[in-house]
């Protein structure tokens, strides 16, 4: 399988309808669709410095919709966790949304970066999505990785900080934003993880759109 361009929008609004939109818009799971999701919470008591590495180091929440787990997520500002619907169809390959430790709201999309090195498309495609995403979420921060896994703590990862994202930048000077990208390596010190009960193991820090 090819790697994949991950597109991500971060924003202070904790709207229901913006989420929802996004849900509607950039996934095929459906809101209400009966069906327990777990979800793995950062504890209420971390300390915000250690690293959170495997399903046990999180407070596990059980919740029977991705309505539900959104609902939730509105309801308990700063209990940080990721969800990991099912994409649309068409180039993406993948799609999250998390809730940050800084109470706001992340949403991203994934394209595959073909193999063929002189394909723009797929790269074209991610800078598509980006102003879509930016755009529906009044976003603060919106920027483009590759194998970028999701930020639970987008103030001390800055993940839109990067040379790869000066490039970006410089290449997409005419047009109305800039695109910003996370580097290549390293991980967020959250490991992002969730999972519908009687799927696989639960995700360990991987890019979004998988949900386990």
């Amino acid at each position: 399988m090819p790697p994949c361009f991950d597109v991500y929008a971060l924003t202070g609004e904790r709207n229901l309808a913006m989420i929802e939109q996004f849900v509607r818009e950039f996934t095929s799971s459906d809101l209400d669709e009966p069906g327990a999701w777990d979800l793995h919470v950062v504890p209420a008591d971390h300390d915000g410095t250690s690293e959170l590495r495997i399903a046990e180091d999180y407070d596990e929440v059980r919740v029977d919709s991705l309505a539900e787990a959104i609902h939730y997520g509105l309801a308990e500002p700063g209990r940080a966790f990721s969800l990991h619907p099912l994409p649309a169809s068409g180039p993406l390959c993948g799609a999250v949304l998390a809730f940050t430790v800084s109470n706001e709201v992340l949403v991203g999309v994934s394209v595959h970066d073909e193999d063929d090195p002189d394909d723009d498309q797929p790269l074209d495609d991610a800078r598509e999505l980006v102003a879509r995403l930016a755009n529906l979420t009044g976003a603060r921060q919106s920027w483009i990785g590759l194998e970028e896994a999701p930020t639970l703590d987008p103030d001390r990862d800055r993940p839109w900080m990067s040379p790869l994202a000066a490039r970006l930048a410089a290449e997409s000077v005419s047009r109305s934003r800039r695109w910003w990208c996370p580097p290549l390596t390293g991980r967020p010190r959250h490991r992002t993880i969730s999972r519908r009960r009687g799927g696989s193991s639960p995700r360990r820090g991987g890019r979004p759109g998988r949900r386990g």
